[in-house]
């Protein structure tokens, strides 16, 4: 026989049906996301392009005699100095904070081509940084090019290039630009509607379980 505490539990049970809960879960899955997009913190992106240029007359110099060997010297410093994983995307719009990053450098040669197919035609480097700060973000754009500059250094060195057969680089613009972004609105939406998804249906999985468990009708 069913006792006091199961008697209430059941009327409990008879009270909560599952669209109740799936509309609560919906409605404060949507109100900390709005409160989660609307609250996020500005982020300071800045850019610059870091061109490779050939030594002043002619040179044996191998990593830059011609257009395709400055193309391969730029992929691989590119890839010997990446702060973060190569972005998964060709668009040269995507930025380190739209991915979720808050603090640092990348530097990657552009690539022209598709998701599925790679295309490398310029010998130009794009650097960019991120920081909560404008000065932050400058002190993470200094860094970066630092790295840079030591990277196309050390490879020169394993190479034996001479002083005057070195690889000349020039900025563009002349100094890096820096604008006021957000973060990514939708890794935060993404990431809230994941979670509430989940919790959503974990709470259904356990009212259904018990309102089957004592019988009452779903």
């Amino acid at each position: 026989m069913m006792g006091r505490s199961g008697g209430r539990r059941r009327r409990l049970l008879l009270l909560i049906r599952p669209w109740m809960v799936f509309v609560t879960v919906a409605a404060l899955t949507a109100g900390a996301g709005l409160v989660l997009v609307r609250g996020q913190e500005s982020l300071v992106i800045g850019r610059v392009r870091v061109i490779l240029l050939p030594p002043l007359g002619s040179s044996p110099n191998a990593l830059v005699e011609s257009t395709s060997s400055l193309l391969a010297s730029a992929g691989v410093i590119s890839r010997s100095v990446s702060g973060f994983p190569q972005w998964a995307t060709a668009d040269p719009g995507v930025t380190l904070a739209s991915q979720g990053v808050v603090s640092g450098y990348d530097i990657r040669q552009p690539d022209q081509g598709t998701q599925w197919v790679h295309a490398y035609a310029d010998t130009a480097l794009d650097v960019q940084s991120v920081g909560r700060t404008q000065i932050e973000a400058a002190q993470q754009m200094s860094a970066g090019l630092d790295h840079l500059s030591r990277a196309i250094t050390q490879l020169q060195d394993d190479w034996a290039v001479k002083a005057s057969q070195r690889v000349r680089i020039s900025l563009s613009p002349s100094l890096p630009v820096y604008e006021t972004q957000k973060g990514s609105r939708t890794r935060t939406l993404g990431a809230v509607l994941a979670l509430g998804g989940a919790f959503g249906a974990a709470l259904l999985t356990v009212l259904t379980s018990w309102r089957r468990r004592i019988g009452v009708p779903l």
